[in-house]
């Protein structure tokens, strides 16, 4: 008999994984999208195995103003560079694989928290194909949920089987596992509590108390990662001004990752909070939070001789804590959802088992239409992660305050020479009125400076500068815009504040290149050039300039060699061809 069920749970695993491929195969072959091109394109820390010991003890170098803690996350980061380099599918087959596992061990989770497999099935494959968590699969830097998911869904299963049968060896895989989960995300912290739900819900009171010490040893793991966390990167992950909206802003928030798990409709690349604050009445707010306390008390009340419903509707609230906002204001990525998710999972199964043994067809005709239904969105979904284009031009067309979503569509209309374009877009981009305001009008001088408007481009500058003294991109456009003055001199001192705020932009070195080439000091714009180089290496303009130099420099050979590398990166590029035939002229000479 025990066989016959092992049987039947690999049987359905499989299913599973057959037709969550079936649904994401095509976003295989998509290419690298928003912050993959910082995580892993462009990211210097990736380089080097020796980088390694900056994610444990310098937090997570690839952003300067980081609040996040994760050197397990970017270790893992680090090995898939060392093993598919600037090759997306394997990275995207990567986090296709972590969603396949963590679905089998959702799909186990649930079997042995509700002792009922066919549901537990059917709550596993919804999962699998449930369009919120489309970021977490098809957007390669989003694997952090998943590879959480793997260590944090297999603790949370070796703690349940030790709970069954106090067998120590389960505890030995658990505690371990939820250690290294929370190094991957801080997520994971919330679950100690899980653990001692689960065993205060499920274990017999006399067993409970010899389990008490063991579940808490899973404090100890907590408190190391926020020693850690403290200590290795102060800043704090910010602050609202008024307390109410530290209440208010967590329980909208749950509305939110409500509605994304039941209505796909509403599910929104980036949601980006709305500034309430001097706008909305207290009275409204008292009450707003009153009725979700009440909605709460009722949920747990009617749950409350349900022993494994209630666990689930707790086990919803407690692991959403970390990204709800109750420190401050948050945005809501559907990706968010990838570990509470299982809670509302535990109660659909319940449901599922109670349906079909009343009315076995309707059961079975809901999951199907259920699945499908959300199979069909994600199918569409994974469309938003094709490119860098598509996907801002989704997200600004998703969400009219996406400024972050305006100035990546308006740098691609500036690189695509629709220049009318990206004027339009940043200018919505500034009538927002966000945290990228400044960088808006630091981009909109550099399309001015495009088009040869040096009034414009200044004007533009100067407004930046006065939003923002400390924009790196506002000393770079007064670099450029000098340069194209012809004034060297003060060309070179902008451009240098820019790189001693922002030392790992290969653009700035880029440009600074460029002057060097104009003043004909071809050995110290070689300096540069390298520079560039190593923070970017298949920046085809950068390999364009080292060809440049070297030309300049009577060192054909070289030339020729980084000429090569250029063609081979842009094949089509007329410029660089150029180069080459007016290079094999010397060479005919």
């Amino acid at each position: 008999m025990e066989k016959i069920k092992q049987r039947n749970l690999i049987f359905l695993s499989f299913v599973i994984v057959v037709i969550c491929v079936f649904v994401y195969f095509k976003s295989l072959g998509y290419d690298f999208v928003w912050d993959d091109l910082i995580y892993i394109l462009n990211n210097p820390h990736l380089k080097d195995w020796a980088m390694a010991k900056d994610f444990f003890f310098n937090g997570m170098p690839t952003f300067k103003d980081s609040v996040h803690y994760r050197p397990i996350t970017m270790s893992f980061m680090l090995l898939q560079y060392k093993l598919f380099l600037k090759d997306a599918i394997y990275y995207r087959i990567f986090s296709l694989i972590l969603h396949l596992l963590c679905s089998i061990w959702i799909f186990l989770i649930l079997q042995k928290a509700t002792k009922k497999t066919v549901p537990s099935f059917w709550g596993a494959l919804i999962f699998s194909v449930h369009p919120a968590l489309v970021d977490a699969v098809a957007w390669i830097s989003g694997f952090v949920e998943p590879l959480c998911g793997i260590f944090l869904f297999a603790s949370f299963f070796f703690l349940i089987k030790f709970c069954e049968n106090f067998n120590r060896k389960f505890f030995y895989l658990s505690f371990p596992l939820y250690f290294i989960s929370i190094f991957v995300k801080e997520m994971a912290l919330t679950f100690f509590l899980i653990f001692w739900l689960y065993a205060y819900f499920f274990v017999e009171k006399d067993k409970f108390k010899k389990l008490l010490p063991y579940l808490i040893s899973y404090i100890i793991p907590a408190f190391i990662y926020i020693s850690l966390r403290i200590s290795i990167l102060p800043k704090p992950y910010g602050q609202t001004s008024d307390f109410i909206y530290q209440i208010y802003y967590p329980i909208l928030h749950y509305a939110y990752f409500v509605s994304y798990i039941f209505n796909p409709f509403s599910i929104k690349l980036i949601k980006y909070e709305v500034d309430l604050t001097g706008s909305i009445n207290y009275l409204f707010l008292g009450v707003f939070i009153i009725l979700f306390l009440f909605s709460i008390a009722i949920i747990a009340f009617l749950f409350r001789k349900r022993k494994t419903l209630l666990f689930a509707f707790l086990y919803f609230l407690i692991t959403l804590i970390p990204v709800v906002g109750f420190i401050a204001p948050i945005n809501i990525f559907g990706r968010y959802l990838y570990i509470p998710i299982l809670g509302v999972l535990i109660i659909f199964t319940e449901f599922i088992d109670y349906l079909s043994s009343k009315k076995v067809f309707l059961a079975y005709g809901i999951l199907v239409f259920i699945v499908l239904f959300f199979s069909f969105f994600t199918y569409q979904r994974l469309d938003y992660f094709k490119d860098n284009f598509t996907y801002f031009k989704r997200a600004s067309e998703e969400s009219n305050k996406n400024d972050a979503a305006y100035v990546h569509l308006a740098k691609h209309y500036q690189d695509m020479g629709d220049l009318e374009k990206a004027k339009e877009v940043l200018n919505r981009c500034i009538d927002i009125k966000g945290k990228f305001q400044s960088k808006c009008y630091s981009m909109l001088a550099l399309v001015f400076l495009s088009e040869s408007k040096f009034d414009e481009a200044e004007k533009a500058l100067s407004i930046s500068h006065i939003l923002d003294h400390k924009n790196d991109e506002v000393f770079y456009g007064y670099g450029r815009f000098f340069l194209e003055k012809g004034d060297f001199e003060r060309a070179y001192d902008f451009l240098n504040q820019a790189i001693s705020l922002n030392p790992d932009d290969p653009l700035y070195f880029y440009t600074m290149t460029q002057l060097f080439i104009f003043k004909k000091d071809y050995e110290t714009a070689l300096l540069y050039a390298k520079k560039a180089l190593s923070l970017s290496e298949d920046n085809v303009d950068s390999l364009n300039l080292m060809g440049i130099i070297y030309a300049e420099m009577k060192n054909y050979e070289m030339a020729k060699t980084y000429f090569k590398k250029a063609l081979k990166m842009a094949p089509q590029d007329d410029f660089i061809k150029k180069n080459i035939e007016r290079l094999e002229s010397i060479y005919k000479k």
